[in-house]
């Protein structure tokens, strides 16, 4: 990162009236221009508080792009924001201290549940973590116990690029045993997994069907992303405009801060004719883009070509 945004610009209004502090653990794709895309939230503490916010901050901030042989090319980061009431209460504190305490108990009596929660906490509340316990060997635990969530954990540590225990044999069979379990998050890692630029197109295939089967839960990403595939897909004949725009409705007030939502937006009205209203709404994915200092020649020729009366080409979301 060479210019990190505030988290203190995003905390939301709830948590901060209740005083209440997080963290999120965030992965995002680095383009070539130092902007971040398509941030995807592992996991937070409390669960859900700050996931939206999360991302937010992932894409506000702007990175030192990575260079191979002198050239800039697109890299994966994963890193943790930090969600702190400045002076909060040692009722606060004290509630975490407890949580812990209980969570360890459980967890070193066995307690499958109590183990992956513990693992999450060891993870995101570091100051609680005075042995510098490992929290992956709790995942592990609660994983091979057969908890789907623990699962899923497992499996997106083991398949990403900068983990030091990566494994991609190890990390499918983990994400694939929770996804069946009915995981949606696993489903929705699963699918991005099989749907990355450099898959063949049945492995790309399943990867469509499962983020759709994620899409059919309450996972708000999941409807997003599979939004952008029913309006992009290569295959015309499984795009579906109008439902994308019913997912879009379900995911605004998680993913409206994206300049990727209007871009899905703007051409699932393309889809449909309607070529004013998917102006409008990519000339809004434009402005967002700018503002977060993209590089917006891709996105200015969808503009273009909705100006003409024409719709868009190539997908929407890298994976």
């Amino acid at each position: 990162m060479v210019a990190p945004a505030n988290p203190d610009d995003y905390y939301p209004p709830e948590a901060k009236r209740l005083g209440v502090s997080g963290s999120v653990l965030v992965q995002a794709l680095i383009q070539p221009d130092g902007s971040a895309r398509n941030p995807r939230v592992w996991y937070s503490y409390p669960i859900g508080a700050f996931d939206a916010p999360g991302r937010a901050v992932a894409l506000a901030s702007h990175y030192r792009a990575k260079t191979e042989n002198g050239v800039r090319v697109p890299c994966s980061i994963l890193f943790k924001v930090k969600f702190r009431m400045k002076g909060g209460g040692p009722s606060v504190e004290d509630a975490n201290r407890k949580a812990v305490a209980e969570f360890k108990a459980k967890a070193m009596a066995g307690d499958p549940g109590a183990q992956i929660a513990y693992g999450v906490v060891l993870s995101m509340l570091t100051e609680f973590n005075k042995d510098n316990e490992n929290p992956d060997a709790w995942f592990v635990k609660a994983a091979q116990a057969g908890i789907p969530a623990a699962q899923y954990l497992v499996g997106v540590r083991l398949l990403h690029d900068g983990w030091y225990l990566r494994d991609e044999a190890k990390g499918r069979f983990w994400l694939e045993r929770a996804a069946n379990s009915g995981s949606s998050d696993a489903q929705m890692v699963l699918a991005s997994y099989l749907l990355r630029a450099d898959a063949d197109a049945a492995m790309r295939s399943q990867g469509f069907d499962w983020m759709q089967r994620a899409a059919g839960t309450q996972n708000y990403e999941a409807k997003f992303l599979f939004a952008s595939l029913l309006v992009s897909w290569p295959d015309a004949s499984r795009r579906d405009p109008g439902r994308a725009l019913e997912l879009l409705k379900d995911a605004k007030i998680s993913f409206d801060y994206d300049p990727a939502y209007f871009e899905i937006r703007a051409a699932a009205l393309a889809a449909q004719g309607d070529f004013k209203a998917a102006k409008s709404a990519q000339q809004n994915a434009v402005r967002r883009a700018r503002n977060l200092k993209w590089e917006t020649t891709r996105q200015q020729a969808r503009l273009d070509a909705y100006s003409r009366g024409q719709p868009g080409e190539g997908e929407l979301i890298p994976f």
